[in-house]
């Protein structure tokens, strides 16, 4: 598990050999496919929720695991960046437990009561894609999860479910300024 290595190829080669996958271009092309959708997933719910903090929050929390990604890969020797991507799906379950599909769904239920038609098509939209790209995302997330289950070492799934777990431990509810 010595791929990209500081060692044998020295730290800016280190660093593209684990951000390309070592130059495996099928795995460059589906994690960073995943991300792309996990990253506008999670841009939908802060934008939404248009909570200043929240936002500072979610991009410091972004920054840490890339971070984390990138030392953990110097360090053992792996490539990708499938542990950001599976902190990301972990952010989005953790927040979907915290706030409740309910929340969402009451929020559908609110915006179908207001006088203002147009603000009600459009609030309730809004909130269907949300709730959409959510389900659709972390689908994806599990699918590419199994794939590297039957295709990689039982090593990959393992830092995949622990990704998962940290990606739900950087989700704040209620950050301070």
């Amino acid at each position: 598990m010595d791929e990209c290595s500081v060692k044998e190829h020295g730290f800016e080669a280190a660093v593209t050999c684990i951000l390309t996958y070592g130059g495996n271009r099928t795995d460059t092309a589906i994690n960073y496919t995943i991300l792309l959708i996990n990253l506008a997933a999670c841009y939908f719910i802060v934008a939404k929720e248009r909570n200043h903090a929240q936002s500072i929050c979610a991009i410091k929390s972004f920054a840490l695991v890339v971070c984390f990604q990138i030392l953990l890969c110097l360090l053992v020797g792996c490539s990708g960046i499938s542990i950001i991507w599976c902190a990301c799906a972990g952010w989005m379950i953790r927040r979907m437990k915290l706030h409740g599909q309910s929340n969402e769904y009451t929020a559908l239920a609110a915006a179908s009561d207001t006088v203002d038609a147009t603000a009600r098509t459009h609030r309730c939209d809004t909130q269907w894609l949300i709730l959409a790209s959510q389900r659709i995302t972390l689908g994806i997330d599990a699918l590419a999860v199994m794939y590297y289950f039957c295709t990689t070492e039982l090593i990959t799934t393992i830092a995949h479910v622990c990704a998962v777990i940290l990606g739900m431990m950087l989700y704040s509810p209620n950050p301070q300024s």
